[in-house]
């Protein structure tokens, strides 16, 4: 009987417990709004990109982390400008670093990122804004230092 006792005791912890520690080892779930923007050309051009908005802390400290499939792309916001440092810990995909001030022009493109790396990638200046899109799709939409970001 005493037996029967530690074994129920020893599953009902167990139960008390999974829920606590379940998700430890399961990808954190944020939720992310999406907006369309058009990065305009200085010959007056447009580019439309559907972007997932990054506003918060949370959600820029998590950004495209453990995404194996990236749908359109991902604008993160920083308020106030800042010094900006980027790095690919935990993401599976190469990606195109897009930084942008706070007049809303580009300033500086990191192309095709290394996955996984934590090497620090840097604004360079103050930045308010960094898209970052699939590996090569700067290159292939013709975005170049210069071009401004506008919403639509």
């Amino acid at each position: 009987m005493k037996r029967l006792f530690i074994v129920f005791a020893i599953i009902l912890t167990g139960i008390c417990l999974y829920p606590r520690f379940s998700n430890l080892n399961n990808k954190q779930q944020i939720s992310f709004e999406r907006k369309n923007f058009e990065i305009q050309k200085e010959n007056g051009e447009h580019i439309s990109l559907s972007l997932e908005i990054a506003d918060t802390d949370e959600r820029r400290q998590h950004g495209l982390m453990n995404r194996t499939h990236i749908n359109g792309g991902m604008l993160f916001i920083f308020n106030p400008p800042r010094l900006v440092t980027m790095w690919m810990k935990n993401t599976p995909s190469s990606l195109d670093m897009i930084f942008i001030d706070e007049n809303k022009i580009i300033h500086r493109i990191a192309p095709n990122t290394q996955p996984f790396s934590t090497e620090v990638i840097s604004s360079e200046i103050k930045t308010k804004f960094v898209i970052e899109l699939p590996a090569n799709d700067a290159q292939r939409l013709n975005i170049q230092i210069g071009d401004k970001l506008a919403e639509f």
